[in-house]
Formats: structure tokens, sequence, C-alpha cells
């Protein structure tokens, strides 16, 4: 009981989490397999963006309650691609064409 009402304490304070995780800078073997990508999955309380770098490429998995959020589908898609297309802006690159589509379908 404890750590559920410990939990619960914690993240019903937040409306979202945010990991980000350095992995591995060279693909990884396991059994005779090479990963050629990796994913990074926690259920939680609240909705979770999850960040993994493996092998010189980005990551990423958005995590929600589809019943709690229901336009989650297209809310969260647009608002990271904004965020992207916005922070790519302002460090003067240019983003991806199909970033910039989706990220207008928010405005």
């Amino acid at each position: 009981f404890l750590g559920k009402q410990t939990a619960f304490d914690i993240f019903s304070r937040h409306s979202l989490v945010l990991t980000n995780v350095p992995g591995p800078e060279t693909k990884c073997h396991l059994a005779n397999h090479t990963f050629d990508r990796l994913e990074l999955f926690f259920l939680n309380v609240v909705p979770q963006i999850d960040l993994l770098s493996y092998a010189g490429t980005l990551y990423g998995n958005i995590i929600y309650d589809p019943i709690e959020l229901k336009e989650g589908d297209t809310l969260f898609p647009q608002l990271y691609a904004k965020a992207l297309v916005d922070l790519s802006r302002e460090l003067d690159v240019e983003p991806p064409e199909h970033l910039v589509k989706l990220a207008a379908s928010y405005e």
C-alpha cells in the first residue's frame, strides 16, 4: 500500500513525464542478433514521452490512456511536431517538410 500511495502522491501532481535515456553509441548484440533499433516503454498513470538515443539515432514513444485522452492520436503528434519545428528553427536548422506540415495542422 505504501508504494502505491507514494507513486500516486508523486504522479498526481504531474500532467506529463518526459524520460530521456542516453543509450549505447554502437549497435548491441545478443545471442548472435544485432539490434537495429531500441524502444523504451513505461506504463504510467500520466501521459509519458520516452526518448532513447541508440547507435546515432533518436527513438521516441508517446504513451497515454486513450480512454482519458480521446484526442491524443492527433493532439500529441501535432504538438510534438510543432515543438520540434520551433526548436529546429531556433537552432537555425531546416526541419523536415513532413514535420512542418504536421505542426501547421495544429495552428
